[in-house]
């Protein structure tokens, strides 16, 4: 890899020199903060070498669960219906996420959910007005 191909000398010069200038410093703040700089530097060149991507490009994409809520002696059935009508707005604005579905909580109250990317929660939140959200578990 190329860390192995990394001269002492570049690091001795862009590090500990670095480190060894800051201990000549009086104020140990300022010490602590030279020295935390120098490390993220140190730490963000290695990273790069490793990995040419950006690490902030790497976003991690949560699965947000919309959730509304149905009571009284028909909530079942208008669960079921309201899930038809969920899976209908995912064709129709091509959604990444096709997870739909109704529950049963007891014979007066159900739910019906669609699972929707961090990316898109706004725009389904806003269109769509759940009664509620989660972060959802494939479990």
């Amino acid at each position: 890899m190329l860390l192995k191909n990394l001269s002492t000398d570049w690091i001795k010069k862009d590090f500990f020199q670095e480190q060894l200038d800051a201990l000549q410093c009086v104020s140990t703040k300022k010490l602590r903060i030279l020295a935390s700089q120098n490390l993220r530097t140190f730490f963000k060149k290695t990273l790069y070498l490793c990995n040419p991507e950006p690490l902030h490009l790497k976003k991690m994409s949560r699965k947000i669960k919309l959730i509304w809520d149905f009571r009284g002696p028909a909530s079942a059935k208008t669960a079921e219906h309201h899930e038809i009508h969920l899976k209908e707005y995912i064709a129709i604005e091509k959604l990444p996420l096709n997870i739909t579905g109704f529950k049963i909580i007891d014979d007066m109250y159900a739910i019906a959910f669609m699972v929707v990317t961090d990316e898109n929660m706004i725009q389904v939140r806003d269109a769509l007005k759940p009664h509620r959200g989660e972060v959802y578990s494939d479990q």
